[in-house]
């Protein structure tokens, strides 16, 4: 019980391809699905995972850079949890899936994308 509690969580939005049910598949077996929302280009997860996954974050982001030559755009909703539509809301959360925190200072998913 320890173990599992001691396992830090991050709070990630993350678009799947259809094509890539593996890893939507393991965002539901490791972490907490809040949201899933289905649309064209993919399958929209929001949930916790453990801390570990932003190392996978960051190999996303390797292969986001490895095909740029036919990926034609990647979009983050929002800069810092101090302005994005997330804060309207009640939900007691703090943890918004952003790059930076209220302050402008980066979270660790921006060492994550940016170290390459």
């Amino acid at each position: 019980m320890e173990e599992v509690l001691s396992v830090e969580l991050v709070y990630l939005t993350v678009q799947v391809p259809y094509d890539r049910g593996d890893l939507a598949a393991l965002f539901h077996e490791q972490g907490t699905v809040v949201r899933a929302a289905h649309a064209g280009e993919g399958t929209t997860l929001e949930g916790y995972l453990p801390r570990r996954w932003l190392e996978r974050f960051r190999e996303f982001f390797d292969m986001f850079r490895e095909h740029g030559d036919v990926i034609t755009n990647l979009t983050l909703w929002g800069i810092a949890d101090d302005n994005t539509w997330l804060s309207e809301f009640s939900s007691g959360r703090q943890d918004f899936p952003l790059l930076f925190d209220v302050y402008h200072q980066p979270k660790p998913a921006f060492d994550a994308v940016m170290d390459f």
